[in-house]
């Protein structure tokens, strides 16, 4: 440790002896431009871009900043390089500017205090001081940055703090021993290359030293952790700060054919507004836009701004720079003139913006862009693009505020869906009558094509008792519908017996919403005696002869013919007949209770109303079968 302190005081010490010979003169910082440009899009970007290029090399971009015209290196961006902090969701991004050279000599600590702590030291003073150069507006524009505390570290990590008592709200500050070593080589030297061990070239960091020295850098780029007494050395005051991205509006390059070029800011100004002048439009005539404008005291330049999109967008281009045309000294209102660039297109974004230009050396300020719109004579066309009739040419001007002409095509089978700019309907859409400007193009055509669907309508498949086999929505107009369920049938009633043979009305294209219904081929078939069903658990069960139905058949016709819901009551011990069954569902408004005898045992089995069944493969219903399928649970206990 003493041998690293005696070496970097040999340094200071043969620094001072030096100063003790010659005169030397601090060098000049703030490198001026030899003639004022007037910005163009030739020249002026769209936000701070262009700076992002060799961030904290010996390539970095200097640019101008602050009232006396210094010049300051680029060493960090949008969280790349030195000291910088990205942009996210919440928070600005920022840019790192580091003066080029020193801007003046102080000790560190001139209270005689033999202090290296910065909160306070001469030197948080002096940075001060160079920070009330700033403007206004470029204060506005500088993030404030909380300098916290830390301790002297002889090895990396190096200090990146300041001793003792943070600082809270610094516009500008000195670099930390850490962030100093971050720096490019070539960026931290002072000394134009010489090499000389020159006090004035050494600049002093926040951070401190050991004992009562604080840490600096040399004028040849030596980051000295030792550095200087902090009450016998002067070396120079070297600040740094943050540049908040979105108060850039524009960056401009200032041509240097001698020492590099240069770049100017255009820092946003809230305090200036432009407006297109209330009760007034702009006007056009061909390419040449006038605009009513209104602006607020301190415009010195009315601009206009086009881009081929928002010009908030990272990816925008400046399509057109430039200064409105005015008769005259600009006014806080007034009237001026631009032409528009030959490949303007009506996507393109116009903003007028109301500027203080400076000197080539010191920053511009500007009013938030306000987008505007112009004028321009265009003609919409109007294809039925399939359907039949005609239309007129709309002749419309950007800003009419008038509707698009009402529809009227046809199409067959087809609902009209309103109008695209394309055939397919992939591009803009539009709707009937909308109240819209189409173009903004002078002598523009457009054509709109109209937009159709195809109508689609409900078609219905019903069985010969009108029960609803199928429905099918959403059919579309011209197709052919189909049915796609199970072959319909119809019960054998008596000898009757029914075979499906197609639909009526007869099956066509869709042209609106339709019913079809089963029809039916009848053919007759010859009758037999019925036969006892077949019952496993009572084999031996007599069949009586069929005329012993024959007044149970009389009651049930009665009952029909009375009308209303009847109820029929009959008792006996034997089988009812196919017919008997069948008569009950096809009369579905009669109960029937039915008394029969099995073993010597009575049951009563009532068949409700509406709830007989038969079958033809059945000609016989046993009572065995009648108490399983209608007993109420009193059935005999074989079952």
């Amino acid at each position: 440790m003493r041998k690293k302190i005696k070496k970097d005081l040999t340094y200071v010490l043969s620094a001072v002896l030096i100063l003790g010979l010659f005169t030397f003169v601090v060098p000049n910082t703030a490198i001026r431009a030899e003639a004022a440009i007037t910005k163009s899009a030739t020249n002026t970007y769209l936000g701070s871009g262009i700076l992002a290029d060799d961030v904290n090399t010996a390539n970095a971009k200097m640019v101008y900043f602050d009232s006396n015209g210094d010049t300051w290196f680029v060493i960090g961006y949008n969280g790349t390089g030195v000291a910088s902090n990205a942009k996210t969701a919440t928070t600005d991004g920022d840019i790192t500017l580091l003066a080029t050279g020193n801007m003046g000599l102080t000790k560190f600590d001139e209270s005689g205090n033999k202090s290296n702590i910065y909160a306070d030291s001469t030197l948080k003073t002096k940075v001060e001081e160079i920070a009330d150069r700033l403007t206004a507006v470029e204060e506005n524009a500088v993030k404030e940055r909380d300098l916290a505390t830390d301790t002297y570290k002889s090895n990396s990590p190096y200090c990146d703090g300041v001793l003792t008592t943070a600082v809270d709200d610094a516009l500008m500050w000195p670099l930390s021993t850490n962030e100093a070593y971050n720096v490019d080589s070539i960026l931290r030297r002072t000394d134009g290359g010489t090499g000389r061990y020159w006090a004035i070239n050494n600049w002093w960091l926040r951070s401190p030293g050991p004992d009562i020295f604080a840490a600096c850098v040399l004028g040849n780029g030596y980051v000295s952790l030792t550095g200087g007494d902090v009450i016998d050395n002067e070396f120079g005051v070297r600040p740094a700060l943050n540049l908040n991205l979105s108060s850039i509006l524009f960056t401009s390059i200032i041509p240097d054919a001698t020492n590099g070029d240069k770049y100017k800011l255009t820092i946003i100004n809230p305090n200036l507004s432009a407006t297109v002048t209330e009760g007034s439009n702009t006007s056009r005539d061909g390419s040449t836009i006038t605009v009513p404008y209104t602006v607020s005291e301190g415009t010195n330049r009315v601009t206009v701004l086009i881009t081929d999109k928002a010009y908030t967008e990272d990816d925008a281009n400046i399509k057109y720079y430039g200064s409105l045309s005015v008769t005259g000294e600009i006014d806080t209102s007034g009237s001026g003139t631009f032409t528009l660039p030959n490949d303007y297109v009506s996507t393109d974004k116009i903003y007028l913006i109301a500027e203080t230009v400076n000197d080539d050396n010191k920053s511009d300020y500007a009013s938030t862009p306000l987008l505007i719109t112009i004028p321009g004579d265009y003609t919409v066309k109007f294809d039925a693009n399939g359907g039949t009739g005609t239309m007129l040419d709309q002749a419309r001007t950007y800003g009419d505020g008038e509707a698009l002409s009402a529809n009227a095509f046809t199409y067959e089978g087809r609902t009209f869906n309103g109008w695209n700019t394309k055939k397919d309907g992939k591009e803009i859409a539009y709707a009937d009558k909308e109240k819209t400007d189409i173009s903004s193009v002078n002598g523009d055509t457009i054509t709109l094509y109209a937009q159709w669907s195809i109508n689609t309508f409900t078609i219905t498949w019903k069985n010969y008792d009108g029960s609803v086999l199928e429905t099918d929505a959403d059919e579309e107009y011209g197709t052919i519908p189909s049915y796609d369920g199970e072959i319909p049938v119809r019960a054998q009633e008596g000898n009757k017996e029914y075979t499906f043979s197609g639909w009526t009305p007869e099956i066509d294209t869709v042209k609106g919403a339709a019913t079809y219904t089963a029809t039916y081929n009848e053919k007759k078939v010859e009758t037999t005696e019925p036969e006892e069903p077949e019952v496993p658990e009572d084999p031996e069960e007599e069949i009586p002869e069929k005329d012993w139905l024959d007044d149970l058949r009389l009651a049930l016709r009665i009952a029909d013919e009375l009308g209303d819901a009847q109820t029929v009551e009959y008792s006996g011990d034997f089988a009812l007949s196919y017919d008997i069954m069948n008569y009950l569902v096809e009369h579905p408004s009669i109960t029937f209770i039915y008394h029969v005898k099995y073993e010597d045992v009575e049951y009563t089995i009532i068949i409700p109303a509406g709830k007989a069944v038969s079958s033809p493969e059945i000609p016989w219903y046993g009572p065995l079968w009648l108490l399983a399928n209608y007993g109420n649970g009193n059935v005999p206990k074989v079952l």
